[in-house]
């Protein structure tokens, strides 16, 4: 089936959206027993902002298509009906099942107010209840009868489609909380111990009861929560299915209106038996004409055109190979040189600041490959997404993870600096370690390594973003040939991905003080789980590209070897004849 670019793109920005509230979402897990992890207050702040960025967008997006609706009598043997009937009983059963839990919660505010981070939860919760019900999910319900009724997913003219994959994501991500973390006995709640020995004495036995659930309005809710509960997770569940249906069908009449559109010669024939031979002879014509045109375009990549742009005349040397190489045997010769006990503390930071300069640098060069890719007019609307492009998608998942994973960590290390000055050997993968370092000097160092970790994976998660865009551009979209400067543009992303892939295969997975920030912050255990279950992505993301872009440079010096070039080769006179003849 084809893609347009859009869908795409916007279908990694949904795998992103996910993987990255998914890690915060299991952060909170690991980190439940921290002072500084990720709390309650955050997850409902999380959901908040979501919830009400998806309403404005919900209704940005009716406003700026109002004029493409078109009414379509309503039919309850519609499929589309009958789930908005099934919708509007979840979002029933959702309201009554929030006016138990608001009822409960603010029964027992009084107590909560002693205690400022309870408190300050309850009243988010309280918010949440309420805008969900009558905001959040009402407008969705709105929104969903106004697509069905307006005919909005066979209209090819719509616009600002991104609006139903990040709805889509919203839900998901609502589904996985209220999944893990509003069914009783399902996930670990943490138990807090509250001193309430302070409250006056007439107060106790009723904050006794609040703080452990034992309240008479909290002992409603859990009794109606077997039957409320499961309507909240149908309702993203089925309000998700209809959005990306929806907008699949959005994209299909796209996709249609494109194809009906194209400029195929008129058949003039009588039917007789040289009808198709005059349509190929148009067809060739129409082929000269383009190809005629094309060469007065100066922004065409590697094209056939006799006053080439300035860029074809650049002479490749192979500097960005050496650079390549250069940076990648920099980065590995450190990395290796953490094992070395003495040296480790040095060694920790020049990697971190030479990966610093790795990633970006990688941002860069890819960034301009896409650059000279669209200005090149040769890459289609639509193409057929294969295999290794879903696989690389799926694989760069475990590098996302990896960014969130950082900023779960770096972000409180650099606001609170709550930093063991004994960070070099916490995990006791060392005999001495650090003597060289007073206890001032091993938290500045590490304070450093921490804002420098952050940039670096500032930067990594944005090359590759990037990266799957570009390798997706080539294998699906680009239908041209690759000029000699690009493809050493390849090589250097080539030579950075396999400095990546020996990085992460032989030091990052193995050696837990390769990452002193997020093993300080998650403890050495959780953190040797953590990297065994994603790391896989990430090594085999690396490696994969690596063998994709090697494929593109090889595919580049065989058209210069033997005169051919990549893509789509309109028809000649020569094809013609050879049809003719068959």
């Amino acid at each position: 089936m084809a893609h347009s670019q859009y869908t795409i793109v916007s279908c990694l920005l949904m795998a992103v959206f996910l993987a990255m509230f998914g890690t915060i979402g299991l952060s909170r897990w690991i980190t439940i027993h921290q002072s500084h992890g990720v709390s309650e207050t955050i997850m409902l702040g999380l959901l908040l902002s979501l919830q009400v960025t998806t309403v404005i967008l919900l209704f940005v997006f009716t406003r700026v298509n109002r004029n493409q609706w078109r009414y379509v009598p309503w039919r309850l043997s519609d499929t589309h009906g009958i789930t908005i009937i099934g919708l509007t009983i979840f979002l029933i059963g959702t309201f009554i099942y929030d006016i138990f839990r608001i009822i409960a919660t603010t029964e027992c505010l009084d107590v909560y107010r002693h205690f400022h981070e309870e408190y300050v939860e309850k009243i988010l919760d309280v918010i949440l209840q309420i805008f969900k019900p009558l905001f959040y999910m009402s407008s969705q319900l709105l929104f969903l009868m106004w697509c069905n009724y307006g005919n909005i997913q066979n209209n090819p003219n719509i616009k600002n489609t991104s609006v139903f994959i990040f709805a889509s994501g919203t839900n998901v991500f609502v589904w996985i909380y209220s999944f893990l973390f509003e069914s009783k006995g399902i996930f670990y709640q943490k138990e807090i111990e509250h001193n309430i020995t302070m409250l006056a004495p007439a107060i106790q036995k009723h904050a006794n009861e609040c703080l452990h659930g034992e309240s008479r309005m909290q002992r409603t809710e859990e009794s109606v929560e077997i039957y409320l509960y499961p309507v909240q997770l149908e309702f993203c569940i089925l309000a998700t299915s209809l959005l990306l249906h929806t907008w699949s069908h959005i994209k299909h009449s796209r996709m249609s209106m494109h194809i009906a559109m194209i400029d195929f010669p008129t058949d003039n024939g009588d039917g007789g038996s040289n009808d198709d031979v005059n349509r190929q002879h148009d067809l060739v014509q129409r082929n000269f004409a383009q190809e005629n045109e094309a060469s007065g375009n100066t922004n065409v990549i590697g094209g056939t055109d006799t006053n080439a742009q300035p860029g074809h005349t650049v002479k490749c040397y192979g500097l960005l190979w050496f650079a390549g190489i250069f940076l990648m045997t920099l980065m590995f010769i450190f990395e290796c040189l953490l094992y070395v006990e003495t040296f480790y503390s040095k060694a920790i930071l020049v990697v971190t600041a030479i990966k610093t300069l790795y990633d970006p640098s990688l941002a860069i060069v890819c960034a301009y490959v896409i650059h000279k890719l669209r200005k090149s007019g040769k890459i289609e609307q639509y193409g057929n997404v294969d295999t290794e492009c879903v696989i690389m998608i799926i694989a760069s998942l475990g590098l996302i993870i990896d960014a969130t994973f950082t900023y779960i960590s770096a972000f409180p290390t650099l606001i609170y600096q709550d930093v063991n000055p004994n960070w070099a050997n916490i995990c006791k993968e060392f005999t001495i370690i650090n003597h060289d370092l007073d206890k001032d000097e091993s938290i500045r160092r590490f304070l450093i390594i921490n804002g420098l970790l952050l940039v670096r994976q500032t930067f990594k998660l944005i090359s590759v973003l990037l990266q799957v865009y570009l390798i997706i551009i080539l294998n699906c979209f680009y239908t041209g040939p690759i000029d000699s400067w690009l493809s050493e543009c390849l090589g250097f992303m080539m030579m950075l991905n396999l400095g990546h892939w020996l990085s992460d295969s032989i030091v990052e997975v193995k050696f837990m003080n390769a990452s002193p920030v997020r093993v300080q912050f998650f403890g050495c255990d959780n953190w040797l789980v953590i990297v065994h279950l994603y790391f896989i992505l990430v090594i085999y993301f690396r490696f994969h590209s690596v063998v994709l872009l090697s494929e593109h440079i090889r595919h580049n010096k065989h058209v210069k070897r033997h005169g051919q070039h990549n893509g789509y080769q309109p028809l000649d006179g020569d094809n013609i004849q050879n049809v003719n003849n068959q």
